[in-house]
């Protein structure tokens, strides 16, 4: 009599839990997740967009950027657990968001030669029209964002800024020229 023994794993992992969106801005949605399980040892996850394949992670990783997108585009997230044996548990839970985008802050660009309040930097939200440090408006004026914006005389500044902090201004340049702020 010949006996064979076999130890080979054919136990799928468990679906990733709690995919969720942590960040949206141009071009790229920022997921995080938590960790499935399996009889051996998960060793990735494969992300889909869309219900395509779209990258894979190291089994350490609970969070990835997906990168490359297209502005103002709605995209679809879910993924799934690999194990050593190279088999695939189930799918997350899916989560879905829309690619931020940037728009002129009256709706259309300011023309060059012209004026520009600094205050009135693009729509778009943080990572796309401002970066900004701190959490909250510390000047309290103007716009409900995170810039800094304070009275000033005859309007508004920006203020309790720090190294890498920008906003962006969409213009419409009329004249060729060397232009100075």
């Amino acid at each position: 009599m010949v006996v064979h023994a076999s130890n080979a794993d054919d136990v799928a992992p468990t679906a990733p839990t709690n995919l969720t969106i942590d960040s949206v801005s141009i071009g790229f949605i920022d997921i995080s997740w938590t960790k499935a399980t399996d009889n051996s040892q998960v060793v990735a996850y494969k992300i889909y967009l869309n219900n395509e394949y779209y990258a894979k992670t190291n089994a350490l990783d609970t969070m990835a950027r997906v990168e490359g997108l297209i502005d103002k585009t709605e995209y679809t997230i879910s993924l799934k657990a690999m194990d050593y044996a190279g088999n695939e548990g189930p799918f997350s839970n899916s989560v879905t968001d829309t690619t931020l985008g940037v728009a002129p802050y009256f709706g259309t660009p300011f023309e060059i030669p012209g004026n520009i309040e600094f205050e009135d930097y693009d729509l778009g939200g943080p990572g796309a029209s401002f970066i900004d440090s701190d959490l909250g408006n510390a000047g309290n004026k103007y716009r409900e964002d995170d810039v800094d914006v304070g009275s000033a005389p005859g309007g508004y500044s920006i203020g309790w800024t720090e190294v890498g902090e920008w906003m962006l201004y969409s213009v419409d340049v009329k004249e060729a020229g060397e232009y100075k702020w």
